[in-house]
């Protein structure tokens, strides 16, 4: 937990605990916000003296926000060793030593509203496809024939294939809610091995009253401001409240977070990367983190300097990558997962960090743009209008922007420009369902 011995950490507003005078035999903490900074010098060893709004003085012994407890930790070789954290309404289901072309059953028991399925390879590099999802009386979910290139079963809109770990997560769409009973699913690798393991996560119980989710931001910039507590203090308080305003209408809120910084080495390797011509970032950053993660159940956000262009993105000169979800959707970061986190170019003067990560975060949950750029692709909500580039590509320049759609789904968070701040009822109904979110204990929904 940051400390109060730097001044430059502190500015008025900060929510702090101190030590009064009368209590520093005892060592009691007092909370409040500092109204006024008393100590001059830049540092003191037992902590700057400050005023709070209630007018009580003390020295701050540990920096916090809000309901945040934000702590900067130094991650010199170290890791999570301990088994994952078990959460009463998640339920996991593994399978080890997975054999070619094996059918995996997975019961889906009454009250259980979702399943994030994954599967990992021997090797990082394998290629693993998703070749049939097959539900409760035999209903075909989803069928690919990777030589014929055909899908079959409307609950995935297009076939899902990684490289070294696959994941997909349902449901997509109201309309498609799971119901209880057997579902099968088959994986098959290029080379045919067996699977390294295989999985599911199972979100179970009321889904009524609020529901939160935590994030861990990693700080991967070599940018030595984002490592000050009383910067990364706002940065995250403002990206907070930009996220509530997206999804506290719908029931949903931010929860915990936590601020880590990397070690000189992961600063070095993952302060600049860059996505490949498929839209891809071939990168072990999500797995690094992963490892380093104490539960599972919290998205983990790194902050970096820079997310290059793609080289095709070079060549036709387009725009900045401010953000990206490795892993659509992708996994929670469990023991070894390599999709399972999301990626954002750190800048203190965009007022649309908080958007941009959520419109990340979601795709990271399953959801997908409204409309694609190219004014051809939608996604399968009911309550999302679509632009397509038929009627309102007026320029003809084979994409359709915000203001070709300003009447349509522009002002939606998840548009493919990623500037809206509006969220329907169906785009929370999927994401409330998903094991990263919780139930606010007490909270009632809106």
């Amino acid at each position: 937990m940051a400390d109060g011995r730097k001044r430059s950490d502190l500015r008025p507003g900060l929510k702090v605990q101190i030590v009064l005078k009368q209590d520093q035999r005892s060592g009691k903490l007092t909370s409040g916000v500092i109204q006024e900074i008393l100590t001059p010098s830049a540092n003191h060893p037992h902590g700057i003296k400050v005023r709070l709004s209630d007018g009580q003085v003390g020295r701050v012994k540990q920096i916090l926000l809000g309901a945040l407890c934000l702590a900067l930790v130094s991650l010199s070789g170290t890791s999570a060793t301990s088994a994952p954290r078990d959460y009463p309404d998640l339920r996991q289901v593994t399978f080890n030593q997975v054999k070619p072309n094996q059918t995996l059953s997975i019961e889906l028991k009454p009250n259980e509203h979702s399943l994030l399925f994954y599967a990992h390879a021997q090797n990082k590099n394998e290629n693993m496809t998703l070749l049939e999802i097959v539900g409760p009386d035999g209903e075909v979910l989803h069928s690919y024939d990777p030589q014929a290139d055909t899908l079959e079963g409307d609950y995935l809109q297009e076939a899902i294939a990684n490289t070294g770990e696959l994941s997909f997560y349902l449901p997509l769409t109201p309309e498609h809610a799971l119901e209880p009973g057997k579902y099968s699913v088959k994986v098959k690798t290029d080379s045919g091995k067996t699977l390294k393991d295989a999985g599911a996560i199972l979100r179970t119980g009321s889904l009524q009253g609020r529901q939160a989710l935590d994030m861990t931001f990693w700080i991967l910039s070599k940018n030595k401001a984002i490592q000050a507590p009383a910067n990364y203090q706002k940065y995250v308080s403002d990206v907070r409240k930009q996220i509530n305003q997206i999804i506290q209408p719908h029931g949903l809120q931010m929860g915990k977070i936590q601020i880590k910084v990397g070690t000189p080495a992961m600063i070095q390797t993952y302060s600049k990367l860059q996505p490949n011509d498929d839209d891809k970032i071939e990168s072990d950053i999500c797995q690094d983190l992963a490892k380093r993660t104490d539960g599972y159940r919290q998205l983990n956000v790194a902050l970096l300097d820079e997310i290059m262009r793609s080289p095709s993105e070079i060549k036709a000169d387009a725009g900045e990558n401010v953000g990206f979800a490795l892993g659509m959707p992708g996994l929670l970061p469990l023991p070894h997962s390599r999709w399972s986190c999301v990626v954002l170019a750190y800048d203190p003067e965009d007022e649309h960090q908080g958007g941009t990560l959520w419109h990340e975060s979601s795709h990271l949950m399953g959801v997908v743009h409204t409309t694609e750029e190219n004014g051809e692709g939608f996604d399968p909500l009911a309550d999302t209008p679509e632009c397509p580039a038929a009627k309102f590509d007026k320029d003809k320049d084979g994409l359709v922007d915000s203001e070709e759609c300003a009447g349509r789904d522009a002002a939606n968070y998840m548009f493919w420009e990623g500037n809206g701040k509006a969220m329907t009822t169906q785009q929370a109904w999927v994401l409330k369902r998903h094991p990263l979110f919780y139930p606010v204990q007490g909270a009632k929904s809106p």
